[in-house]
């Protein structure tokens, strides 16, 4: 075997090994509120960020009710110690009903179809801990929907511990509704996942059952100047050695 062919051998062997073990995650992109591509997805005009491993973009501001001021916020009722309802009550919390029809009618730079986010609670197997339920699933690590996802695979948050928002806005580690109902009892409970540790957990939806919640749409929002798809690492890195295998085989000539 000449020289260039073992350098060759050698360079594919590592360049497979490195496709085997590298995840498969795509950096979020920002877009800005009229739908252009920002230079990072923590730049200052990022309005929305766009999921291309799930194909569908959140609001970068997840207390965004309370940001545009959106209507009233129902919470338990103030107590003697707490006259006027702060405690307990953070500004931008709804109940569900509220917060799927504020996600359900919400238009930002002219873009609808706005909702809360699903969760696959009924069939999610990557759940570390089933339900109440045996055709329920709880817990931690639920990555098979998109807010798990989110926060355990592409923000890197693990169970228990809330460590990054990336490029998010008041992400609270608190509570947020999803829109899935909980089978046993669909009149009065819904899935709420909890970015405080990662729990995704049936709560009910009382009168005072107030939840922040965050606001996703199917599909990327950019209209213009829309980030190009990224060459993979291994493509570009296998490239170069070939660059490299030529240059010394002119030097040899």
């Amino acid at each position: 075997m000449t020289k260039l062919a073992v350098i060759f051998s050698v360079l594919v062997t590592l360049l497979t090994r490195n496709a085997a073990t590298a995840a498969p995650v795509s950096a979020l992109q920002g877009r800005d509120i009229n739908g252009n591509a920002t230079l990072t997805n923590t730049d200052p005009n990022a309005f929305f960020e766009y999921d291309p491993n799930l194909n569908v973009t959140w609001l970068r501001d997840w207390n965004y009710p309370e940001t545009s001021s959106y209507g009233t916020f129902t919470c338990k009722p103030a107590s003697p110690s707490d006259p006027q309802g702060i405690i307990g009550c953070p500004r931008g919390v709804l109940g569900w009903s509220s917060a799927m029809n504020w996600a359900n009618t919400l238009s930002v730079g002219g873009f609808t179809g706005w909702a809360l986010p699903i969760t696959y609670a009924t069939t999610d197997t990557t759940c570390s801990s089933s339900g109440g339920d045996p055709m329920q699933y709880a817990g931690y690590n639920c990555t098979g929907s998109p807010i798990g996802y989110l926060w355990y695979v592409e923000l890197g948050n693990t169970a228990g511990s809330f460590t990054n928002a990336g490029p998010f806005l008041n992400m609270k580690s608190s509570s947020y509704w999803t829109r899935l109902v909980y089978e046993p009892d669909p009149a009065y409970v819904r899935w709420v996942f909890f970015t405080a540790n990662g729990l995704l957990v049936p709560e009910g939806v009382q009168k005072y059952d107030s939840n922040f919640t965050v606001a996703v749409r199917l599909g990327d929002v950019c209209t213009e100047n829309c980030n190009p798809v990224p060459v993979p690492a291994t493509i570009a890195l296998l490239g170069l050695g070939l660059i490299g295998i030529s240059a010394a085989r002119r030097k040899q000539v």
